[in-house]
């Protein structure tokens, strides 16, 4: 799918009236340190409806950073597949109806998170503040029968393994929440098992 759907955390979205995400989440964020926290400890889970089988690289992870003031060209972003664990460790038991997947990143994403890491730190040395966003999409999967006229979504994530998950965004209808363009898109990018 060439354009991802993602649920950003950002105190903006909350403000302008974002009702996705949870408090919870807004603190786990805010407590997120993604500079220093190893990418190889995050784990993230993903609610989606039992019709939909993800593989790996079929939920992906966001991160960007967004220089405040004259120095918007030094934005720097990463996105990365997720892999699928195979854990019994989910954030809860799923919901008639429903599949929770634990995501996680391999070794070659997580690299790629850590130079992201790499390149806020030099920009933040030099003095560059900004905003930084996460944000768990779909970029694909297999239905192993048809989808019915809602679609569910849901993200947790956890930064550590001793840690709880913590829920990031509420149940969505991404159906309701995308406009028709979008869900056109969306809709194709997902193809029968």
């Amino acid at each position: 799918m060439s354009k991802l759907i993602f649920f950003t955390i950002t105190v903006a979205a909350l403000l302008s009236g974002c009702g996705t995400i949870t408090p919870g989440g807004l603190i786990a964020a805010s407590r997120l340190d993604p500079l220093e926290t190893s990418p190889s400890n995050l784990t993230f889970a993903v609610s989606v409806p039992e019709t939909l089988r993800l593989r790996d690289g079929d939920a992906e992870l966001e991160l960007a950073f967004l220089p405040d003031g004259k120095t918007p060209d030094q934005s720097v972003a990463v996105n990365v597949p997720l892999s699928l664990r195979a854990s019994p460790d989910g954030p809860r038991q799923a919901k008639p109806g429903e599949t929770i997947y634990v995501l996680s990143l391999a070794p070659k994403a997580a690299a790629q998170v850590a130079v992201w890491q790499g390149q806020v730190k030099a920009l933040r040395a030099r003095g560059i503040e900004g905003k930084g966003s996460l944000g768990i999409g779909m970029a694909g999967g297999c239905l192993i029968r048809p989808l019915t006229d809602a679609f569910p979504f849901a993200t947790w994530i956890r930064t550590d393994a001793s840690a709880d998950y913590v829920q990031l965004t509420h149940s969505t209808d991404l159906f309701e929440v995308l406009d028709a363009d979008e869900l056109d898109l969306f809709k194709k990018g997902l193809a029968p098992c």
